[in-house]
């Protein structure tokens, strides 16, 4: 007789999730004067998709608020349940803070 198994999901924090490239480098601006965020500092403002191009893959692009400057980092996670998953979540937290991003829960 043959036993139907069940796929075991795994639920992991963004930030433990070897399939998302977290944090993203933030880029920005830069006139030497302001400090960089590092890794999950800031207040996430904006998130937009952006569409696969001949030169890029599709992307979430975040844009955060940090001591007054405005910076951007992209994620590009390869799989698009995990990218439409993020995509859904990140949206629900704006105005809050980015390490609360890295610590929501993915299915993998």
């Amino acid at each position: 007789m043959f036993e139907l198994q069940r796929a075991r999901r795994t639920v992991r924090r963004v930030r433990d999730d070897p399939r998302v490239p977290w944090p993203p480098a933030w880029g920005g601006s830069y006139q030497g004067l302001e400090k960089l965020p590092f890794a999950e500092e800031g207040v996430l403002r904006r998130v937009e998709l952006i569409p696969e191009s001949n030169t890029s893959p599709r992307a979430i692009r975040l844009t955060i608020e940090y001591e007054c400057n405005t910076f951007t980092g992209l994620l590009a996670p390869q799989d698009p349940l995990v990218f439409v998953e993020l995509w859904r979540k990140f949206q629900n937290l704006i105005g809050r803070p980015v390490r609360e991003l890295g610590d929501l829960k993915v299915e993998s």
